[in-house]
């Protein structure tokens, strides 16, 4: 009974990590693109904002999902394109006025794919380091 009592635990550990990680990540990724409304800079070097950002958000997944539920990082894909939409249009009030301009629509759907790239890239990125840092382990336990 405790087996069962521990795996019920470790799967709800890594549920509310991923939920956890969609949410913060939602919430960096709004950032970034109300930032892109007050500074110029940040649309300029957007694809380098993209690359930092997938290598900062590789650094939870690899540090959180070794173990046991290595899956779990795809729903933090899953769970971040709702909760992305949610925030962004509640957040919408710290917007300048555009007067509803086309190049706000385009923006916003610029930085949500930009976004949604680095979201992606680095959740595979940290499930491919996982992975790799798997097989060296059984490698290396295996005296192969």
């Amino acid at each position: 009974m405790e087996e069962i009592s521990d795996k019920y635990a470790w799967f709800k550990r890594s549920a509310r990590n991923a939920s956890l990680l969609s949410v913060a990540y939602a919430l960096v990724t709004n950032a970034v693109y109300i930032a892109s409304y007050y500074a110029a800079f940040v649309i300029e070097y957007s694809y380098i904002i993209c690359l930092l950002l997938a290598a900062m958000f590789a650094v939870p997944i690899i540090w959180l999902f070794r173990s046991r539920h290595w899956y779990f990082p795809v729903f933090i894909v899953l769970l971040w394109i709702p909760l992305n939409l949610v925030i962004g249009f509640a957040i919408s009030g710290l917007l300048p006025e555009g007067g509803g301009e086309i190049g706000d629509g385009l923006a916003m759907f610029f930085f949500f794919i930009l976004n949604l790239v680095s979201v992606v890239c680095g959740t595979a990125a940290g499930m491919i380091v996982n992975g790799i840092l798997f097989f060296s382990r059984k490698l290396k336990s295996n005296d192969v």
